[in-house]
């Protein structure tokens, strides 16, 4: 069930990024601020299947790139949907604080070790989601940006990185805890991670078919 949830996870990863690509001309200006985060989950998608399930490569280090790849693909996403200085600053600052918080734990990292140091950049990075997810929801009620949210592309992925980091925000706290006490089996909640990622990659999928003009 795991291996067969791992597949379908890492082939929709890849879908988004194609069907960018080959319809790139038709996509709205306001998409492309979602590129970068599309590109983050095609490489992932094809690092898991090639290196971490074909080649059998510890996945630990790509993990930890992959954290920080994925904040600043957030960050992107934010950095082009405010114009005023005050969220760029803010932005800004999350992304210092952000960097020093990173470099700083590399300090305490283990190779095989590592779920408690990583949970802690995952909570600062939902913590930064859930922050500037707020501002923006508050803007554009604000300013009546959208006729509709639910054919903006960018309302389905910042509903969907909501979704999919409050879900899974436990299992990384707790990881630590479940992997080490025998009388559970870790391999079962981290399908709920799996699960939620295909959820969120489905949304990814979506935006782009919402992306397209009209």
């Amino acid at each position: 069930m795991q291996e067969f949830l791992y597949i379908i996870s890492n082939f929709v990863g890849v879908l988004p990024l194609i069907f960018y690509l080959y319809r790139k001309e038709k996509i709205i200006n306001e998409f492309k601020t979602l590129v970068p985060i599309l590109i983050l989950n095609f490489f992932s998608s094809v690092y898991e299947v090639v290196f971490t399930y074909k080649l059998q490569i510890d996945s630990e280090y790509w993990f930890r790139l992959y954290l920080f790849l994925e904040y600043f693909s957030i960050a992107y996403l934010f950095w082009k949907l405010f114009e005023g200085t005050f969220y760029k600053r803010l932005i800004l600052i999350f992304s210092i604080v952000y960097v020093v918080f990173y470099i700083l734990l590399l300090k305490s990292w283990e190779l095989h070790n590592n779920l408690q140091t990583d949970s802690y950049l995952t909570v600062y990075t939902t913590f930064f989601v859930y922050v500037l997810s707020i501002l923006w929801f508050r803007k554009i009620f604000i300013k009546f940006e959208y006729d509709s949210l639910i054919h903006s592309p960018v309302f389905i992925v910042i509903s969907g990185l909501l979704l999919y980091m409050s879900s899974t925000l436990f299992l990384f706290l707790m990881s630590d805890f479940l992997l080490k006490d025998i009388r559970y089996d870790f391999l079962d909640f981290w399908r709920l991670n799996i699960a939620m990622c295909i959820f969120f990659r489905l949304l990814l999928l979506t935006a782009v078919f919402k992306g397209y003009r009209r």
